[in-house]
């Protein structure tokens, strides 16, 4: 595995742990995947970089009003499913 392909599938890990906490992969279900898709598409891009952003817990971050230029796109959610789908 390219360590591209390893650092984006640690990027989508972490961030499916931040939006749902830390479960066993037999857990995760189409519900579990919806939620996970619903969430990220309302938080900001670059969330952990970005100062306004990066101290902020998922919950507190949801509770703002985020910019739609902010927020993840599709796309990039769409990549993270992917990942989803590799592990499940």
């Amino acid at each position: 595995m390219r360590e591209n392909t390893a650092d984006a599938y640690r990027h989508h890990v972490r961030a499916f742990i931040d939006v749902l906490g830390d479960m066993p992969v037999d857990e995760v279900s189409y519900e579990t995947a919806t939620k996970l898709r619903d969430t990220l598409l309302k938080l900001p891009r670059n969330r952990n970089k970005k100062k306004a952003y990066r101290d902020l817990t998922v919950k507190q971050l949801l509770k703002l009003d985020i910019p739609d230029s902010d927020k993840l796109q599709g796309r990039t959610v769409g990549g993270n499913h992917r990942s989803l789908e590799d592990f499940v």
